[in-house]
């Protein structure tokens, strides 16, 4: 038997209140305005668009080297040369808004040299990695020049193959990534090596022991490497 249902029978059914429609609203508003945002705010970064610079320091007379390199989201990779008259050699992989500034002096028969990557401040940059044609810059010393190394970087994967170099210490700290590092046979200093999220890999074939120091998320401890 069918019922019918007047009018009076039916339930009410409740209306949205006009807060619900303001709330949804802002809701809508805010993604529309973090989409904006992200648009512009991140420049992303693909092999197509890099350019390539080639760069030099020369020795200057200098009979040993203090040599800072200091990155932000490229990879970085630093190997040696038999250089007749040069500090170092390299090559960078950068866009266009990103720039390499170069500093140098000497002193004393010492030369200062201080490479940074230079990130536009009002740009978030971030790279992406396809088939090695991320942004990235490659760095030759000198192989015979008695150098102290520093290597400070945000992020980005580290290659330190200093087989060979005459290397009197080194630092080298990296917030994120993968650092790989060959030191030499010998090495007159201490070897400093810092990562806040990632790996680290040391192949060492020193004929004297020396007092290396690691830190890995606020873990630090002594080794003697011979």
């Amino acid at each position: 038997m069918s019922k019918y249902i007047t009018e009076s029978e039916r339930p009410m059914q409740k209306r949205p209140s006009l807060s619900v429609f303001n709330r949804v609203l802002l809701s809508l508003l805010l993604l529309g305005g973090a989409a904006a945002l992200f648009r512009v705010g991140l420049n992303p970064i693909s092999g197509e668009n890099l350019t390539l610079e080639s760069f030099q320091e020369p020795l200057q007379g200098a009979k040993t080297a203090q040599i800072s390199l200091g990155g932000q989201s490229a990879d970085l990779q630093v190997g040696v040369q038999a250089l007749a008259g040069l500090a170092l050699v390299g090559k960078s992989y950068f866009p266009q808004n990103i720039k390499l500034t170069r500093s140098t002096r000497l002193e004393r028969k010492t030369l200062w040299v201080n490479l940074s990557e230079n990130l536009p401040s009002s740009r978030f940059t971030f790279g992406l990695s396809f088939n090695n044609r991320s942004p990235r810059w490659d760095v030759q010393l000198n192989r015979e020049l008695p150098t102290d190394l520093k290597v400070d970087l945000g992020s980005g994967d580290t290659t330190l193959n200093l087989e060979g170099a005459t290397l009197k210490s080194l630092n080298a700290r990296v917030g994120s990534g993968e650092m790989k590092l060959t030191l030499p046979n010998r090495l007159e200093g201490d070897v400093s090596l810092s990562i806040r999220s990632g790996n680290i890999r040391v192949d060492s074939a020193l004929e004297t022991p020396i007092s290396a120091k690691l830190s890995n998320q606020g873990l630090s401890f002594e080794a003697q490497s011979g």
